[in-house]
């Protein structure tokens, strides 16, 4: 088949739109997740301590600091924490802790556990807090206790995001996420932490590497 300069100009046109709507899903797809634990809701339970149970698709929510699960193509948030015992997501274990949840690293005394958390910031401002996005449109079911929310960000902002580790011990959960704070939960052995750390090349990037330090920190102090 021939194609004159017309087709080919018709043809070239069609490509650069194709081009423009897949760099603008994608763009979307991505800022409209920013904000979520997980790419994409994953399969979970919700556990009660009265023995009730919510099996859905569900993810946590960084600035609303909020379980997140769908119900008939609506994203809702799981409300009441203090009713919940702990909450299944993709084989994570998330528990209650006040009105957030922390994800379940290693449990009981010295154990460890993440917080996801973030911000809105104004996308312009990088290094600047913003404000905390709030729920639009809620609708209260009251049977499960949750609200409707809307995924996407606000165009003008991003979420800066601030994930944490947290040492438990003694029903107190210590801030574990920078070498400073490691040093500050164990203080006194400062620079043996810091010599393991250089030493053993622990970049802080991952669960295991913080448990490392943090076996290493108990067997010190």
């Amino acid at each position: 088949m021939e194609f004159n300069n017309q087709d080919h100009f018709k043809m070239k046109k069609i490509l650069t739109l194709l081009f423009i709507i897949a760099v603008s899903v994608s763009i979307y797809a991505q800022s409209n997740t920013r904000h979520l634990a997980f790419p994409q809701f994953v399969e979970g339970v919700v556990y009660f301590k009265d023995g009730g149970r919510l099996d859905s698709h569900l993810n946590y929510s960084l600035i609303w600091d909020k379980l997140l699960f769908m119900e008939n193509g609506e994203v809702m948030q799981v409300n009441n924490a203090d009713k919940i015992s702990h909450a299944l997501l993709a084989g994570h274990v998330f528990i209650p802790v006040g009105d957030v949840f922390y994800q379940v690293i290693r449990e009981g005394d010295d154990g460890l556990y993440f917080q996801y958390h973030g911000k809105l910031i104004p996308a312009g401002a990088p290094s600047l807090y913003g404000t905390t996005s709030q729920t639009s449109g809620a609708l209260s079911l009251a049977e499960v206790g949750v609200v409707a929310t809307k995924l996407e960000m606000p165009a003008q902002y991003k979420v800066q995001v601030e994930n944490q580790y947290l040492w438990y011990r003694n029903g107190k959960y210590t801030p574990f996420t920078t070498v400073k704070e490691i040093c500050n939960a164990f203080p006194g052995h400062e620079k043996e932490i810091k010599t393991f750390i250089k030493e053993k090349k622990i970049r802080l990037r991952s669960h295991q590497e913080y448990l490392d330090v943090l076996d290493f920190c108990i067997s010190i102090r």
